[in-house]
């Protein structure tokens, strides 16, 4: 399946603001609940290929994680260099803010574009691996 990104909305055919209940009916899917320390729960549909997280109380969609296929302007995110998505999208790097983090396996440079509700992940080899989605 191809997931489209549709900018501070959402990944077809999830949505921010919108229940997952839904969702579940149609789906299959494999639910990680998270401590209670934390305002969401995870649900992961397609083979894990799309993570969708819900809001604990309301069980409204926060936000959408892609970490196979992504899709904005016809063009597989997952896998794309980082240059590569700056010149599809018209973004300006030097403008966008981003940090590194320090994970397990490896660190990841994290880029927030606020005004798209896109959050970046990309590896050392300047590929990116998640596209966070959110509003």
């Amino acid at each position: 399946m191809k997931f489209n990104i549709e900018l501070k909305k959402g990944v077809n055919p999830f949505y921010i603001g919108e229940p997952i209940s839904g969702h579940l009916k149609v789906y299959p899917f494999n639910f990680i609940e998270y401590s209670e320390d934390e305002m969401w729960d995870e649900y992961d549909f397609f083979d894990d290929s799309i993570e969708v997280y819900v809001d604990k109380k309301t069980k409204l969609i926060e936000s959408i994680a892609c970490r196979q296929n992504c899709y904005l302007f016809d063009q597989n995110l997952i896998g794309l260099n980082i240059d590569e998505f700056f010149k599809l999208t018209l973004f300006s790097k030097a403008e966008i803010k981003s940090e590194k983090l320090e994970l397990t396996d490896e660190d990841q440079q994290v880029y927030d574009i606020d005004e798209a509700g896109l959050q970046i992940w990309v590896n050392a080899d300047d590929t990116i691996v998640t596209v966070f989605v959110s509003n």
